[in-house]
């Protein structure tokens, strides 16, 4: 499913966070937002989710606008997975993705034959099957994240959205989570995700985009996108932005804060 932002402004007790927002996201896409804290990640994914209503603009999933949608009905086509979630009760995991199929289901109807169906791929494709009677409260954090990702998985959305959701996880937690996504997508889900991490980003999304301040300040492909100066200019740090003699992918390595670039450039030369 196509999402298409036009002209969104938000802003919480009169101040600004988001302004003139405007792009648009194609099925089957990886559109990673990326900026530091605080440039309005979490406030554009929740306006897509319709948890926030833009001041201005309009928010669309396919041809209709997230405003003119029941929760109902964009429970149906849009499942979001939030950084550093929390379930009140003592559930089994198996339990927690059920809670995806909701959506799917009349009132106080039982998990009919599609709903177990759903539910097992779910578990199998994030690979927390063998979890499914264990209490969340007794896995990692990494677990938890893959059992979120499985409820949102069995909801059957057609666009997902992820907050960080890499966060706090060891690098193998954070890999497996990235390729459950990129398999989702070729698939034909439509991703957007908000992250951290500019190298996961420049390694999965097919695009991004970059805000400083609640402003757009680029959208395009990743290498597009994560320039040297771009990164100096919103997250006020010196990187290099190389190419890895492995993987030919770039990746963004930040300097340390007394790094003389000049020197380096300088002796680079003198090798030569």
């Amino acid at each position: 499913m196509n999402i298409t932002i036009e002209g969104l402004h938000f802003s919480y007790d009169g101040e600004p966070v988001l302004e003139e927002i405007g792009l648009s996201i194609e099925k089957g896409e990886i559109f990673a937002i990326v900026g530091p804290n605080g440039s309005g990640k979490t406030t554009l994914l929740k306006n897509i989710s319709g948890v926030l209503t833009p001041d201005r603009g309009a928010v669309y999933l396919g041809m209709k606008r997230i405003v003119d949608l029941s929760t109902w009905e964009i429970a149906r086509q849009l499942a979001m997975v939030e950084q550093d979630r929390e379930v009140g009760f003592d559930f089994t995991v198996r339990e927690v993705i059920a809670m995806g199929r909701i959506p799917h289901q009349s009132r106080f109807a039982r998990e009919n034959k599609v709903d177990k169906k759903r539910i097992e791929e779910a578990m199998r494709v994030c690979s927390v099957s063998s979890l499914a009677n264990r209490l969340l409260t007794e896995i990692s954090g990494g677990e938890r994240q893959r059992v979120f990702l499985a409820m949102a998985l069995a909801q059957e959305p057609k666009v997902l959205l992820l907050d960080e959701p890499t966060t706090h996880l060891d690098i193998n937690y954070q890999l497996q989570i990235m390729e459950i996504v990129r398999t989702q997508a070729i698939d034909g889900l439509t991703v957007v995700m908000a992250l951290h991490d500019l190298n996961l980003a420049a390694q999965y999304a097919d695009r991004a985009a970059m805000l400083d301040k609640g402003h757009l300040l680029q959208i395009g492909k990743p290498d597009e996108v994560l320039t040297e100066a771009n990164i100096k200019r919103v997250f006020h740090t010196d990187v290099i932005v190389t190419k890895h003699p492995l993987t030919n992918s770039f990746y963004v390595m930040p300097l340390p804060y007394r790094f003389d670039r000049s020197k380096s450039r300088s002796s680079e030369q003198e090798s030569v």
